[in-house]
């Protein structure tokens, strides 16, 4: 876990840039805005492991109310700096796993999680976790890299699908995304549709969607159901 605090502390200052110039990244994001916008759910949502907040200040604009927490103190800062003004948001730099219901308040409708689940150490205390804090018949809606993933072969893709000029201004920057991708696909958990639908069958969920053609084919997009 420290290793992984190293990790996106350094990532921090970079991290945005994906949702600026990245394709496949803005996609993914995408698809967890639709699928929690879109949702018959319209209660809270949680955005677990939430970082700089590229979903969560989407989901404020749109008048939703999100509980926010990561372990990143680096990532919370920018997402503290770019959510001023906006209501509905409450902060947790905290682990999930150590928070009560009664910390977090009421149920949530709606858990998301983009690009976390590949890195946590126990999985399934977690998927355990979200099943206790979700309301009755509640989503979460998870992305990773999937097994298989092509590091290297994907960050030439990205290299390749950068505006003219991007990637010469922020060379350092991108070095510095795929240096950090590189150290944590290393030591990840990583799943196809079989082990995922066995992954959250196994604490009560349903798998009630799987597409793996994000990123070039590298990466997951799911929805659990309780």
């Amino acid at each position: 876990m420290k290793d992984q605090v190293s990790i996106y502390q350094d990532y921090s200052c970079s991290y945005d840039l994906l949702d600026e110039h990245v394709s496949c990244y803005q996609e993914l994001r995408d698809a967890h805005l639709d699928a929690l916008l879109s949702s018959d759910q319209e209660g809270r949502i949680l955005d677990f492991g939430c970082g700089t907040g590229n979903v969560t200040i989407p989901l404020l604009e749109a008048g939703r109310e999100v509980v926010a927490l990561d372990t990143s103190e680096d990532m919370l800062r920018f997402l503290k700096s770019k959510s001023e003004g906006l209501v509905g948001l409450t902060l947790f730099e905290e682990n999930i796993c150590d928070l009560s219901l009664g910390c977090l308040g009421e149920r949530f409708s709606s858990i998301t999680m983009m690009n976390v689940l590949y890195h946590l150490g126990d999985p399934e205390k977690y998927l355990r976790k979200f099943y206790g804090l979700l309301s009755d018949d509640g989503r979460v809606f998870v992305s990773g890299p999937s097994r298989g993933i092509d590091v290297d072969g994907l960050y030439e893709r990205v290299k390749a699908d950068l505006s003219d000029g991007v990637f010469e201004r922020y060379r350092n920057d991108f070095l510095s995304i795929y240096e950090a991708n590189k150290k944590l696909v290393a030591s990840a958990a990583l799943y196809d549709g079989g082990s995922l639908k066995e992954l959250c069958g196994g604490q009560g969920f349903l798998m009630e969607s799987y597409d793996d053609s994000f990123y070039y084919g590298n990466n997951y997009f799911a929805v659990f159901r309780k």
